[in-house]
């Protein structure tokens, strides 16, 4: 009589697992390989061509061309500057540095968000000026 235990699965058990549970491994191997594909948002590189836009408008464009989003309150994000940019090939952190100098503006990458705030220093000089009975 010959033992049948060398170690591997006999291939009965894997007959009598149902079809739907057998596509639903499938589906998470494979979505785990994608989470692995797209893990690593500091390689994505940018390039934009933008003449006289708005700080909102560049913010969109960058959007569109990536998997990026900007997360802020509209109150606190206004600029009337006018951006100008060609770049090719940068990091969101380059693109961002150039987007956001001479702004009040700061910004954290969080993933693929991108969080934006007025800066600290300039809030407290802003209610610092506000009268008392507001």
């Amino acid at each position: 009589m010959k033992n049948n235990r060398s170690g591997r699965l006999p291939f009965w058990v894997f007959s009598k697992i149902d079809l739907k549970v057998k596509l639903t491994i499938l589906f998470l191997i494979v979505s785990l390989f994608e989470i692995q594909a797209n893990s690593n948002p500091e390689e994505d590189k940018l390039n934009l061509d933008i003449e006289q836009a708005s700080l909102l408008k560049v913010f969109e464009e960058i959007e569109s061309i990536s998997d990026y989003r900007f997360l802020f309150e509209s109150q606190q994000i206004t600029s009337e500057k006018r951006i100008t940019l060609k770049l090719k090939n940068k990091e969101i952190k380059e693109v961002l540095d150039v987007i956001l100098d001479d702004t009040d503006i700061e910004y954290q990458v969080k993933g693929r968000q991108v969080i934006l705030v007025r800066s600290k220093k300039n809030q407290l000089i802003n209610n610092s000026q506000t009268p008392a009975g507001r």
